[in-house]
């Protein structure tokens, strides 16, 4: 069975954090600087996963955690507009 929505977006920004730490342990998106999230090889299953969000879930389905989510995977696609 297909994983939900809303799993596979909160499972898309995991794998982000992960990616980051793992290229930059130890440093905040502050810390890093410049337009380093557009090395980041996922971009296209997050945006694969967030248009899912917003065509086929209930906007009164989201939660905080979700939101919060989505709102930092737009922070951080800000250089490269896939989500925009």
């Amino acid at each position: 069975m297909a994983k939900g929505i809303r799993e596979r977006l909160l499972e898309q920004a995991a794998k982000f954090r992960r990616w980051q730490e793992t290229s930059y342990p130890g440093k905040t998106a502050q810390e890093i600087g410049g337009e380093w999230e557009i090395d980041y090889p996922a971009w296209e299953d997050v945006w694969d996963a967030f248009c899912h969000v917003l065509t086929d879930f209930k906007a009164g389905q989201a939660e905080e955690r979700l939101l919060a989510e989505m709102i930092y995977l737009i922070a951080r696609d800000n250089e490269g507009e896939g989500l925009i």
